[in-house]
């Protein structure tokens, strides 16, 4: 929990989604933070106009880090994969569309995609994500699918894996 005199109404045990995040900018940690609005804007919780109004309006001190936000993001330990690997200077890009696949979590240096599966959303979906790792081999991309809990775990075998895999480079198949 954490207090505010600045909350409006009667009600001081409520407060929007928007004012939550708001506040959070006093007191999570960067990268925490950054997660908080991306999921934010994937739960439809704010709007992507507003998302933008609160990376740009942020205080001075959070703003850069803040601008490292993307709204493609779908899952608060995507978010931080996806960090924590441009930070160590892989490119990284969110959300990318795969022909015959779909959507994939984070594509790293074009050459792996890094799946963070959580049991909530992945539990009984085995064999469509073995498929789905099928058609991104087609693409020449490589497959890291970790239980996205590893991400705040197990980061340093993580992170050695993802660079070994870029440097071994694309699958047989190219793009």
């Amino acid at each position: 929990m954490h207090w505010s005199s600045r909350a409006s109404g009667n009600d001081r045990l409520r407060t929007s989604v928007l004012s939550a995040v708001r506040q959070a900018m006093s007191c999570l940690p960067g990268d925490d933070l950054i997660a908080a609005l991306e999921s934010a804007v994937y739960y439809k919780a704010i709007s992507l106009a507003e998302f933008e109004q609160t990376v740009n309006s942020a205080p001075e001190h959070l703003r850069s880090l803040l601008h490292e936000a993307d709204a493609r993001a779908q899952s608060g330990y995507e978010t931080h994969a996806r960090l924590r690997l441009r930070r160590a200077g892989h490119r990284v890009d969110p959300q990318v569309f795969v022909p015959g696949v779909g959507h994939v979590d984070n594509v790293v240096d074009d050459v792996v995609d890094l799946e963070t599966d959580g049991r909530e959303f992945h539990a009984d979906s085995f064999a469509e994500d073995r498929l789905r790792d099928m058609g991104c081999e087609w693409f020449g991309l490589r497959v890291l699918r970790i239980p996205a809990t590893l991400v705040l775990t197990d980061w340093d075998r993580i992170e050695e894996t993802v660079c070994r895999m870029v440097a071994a480079g694309p699958s047989s198949r190219t793009r």
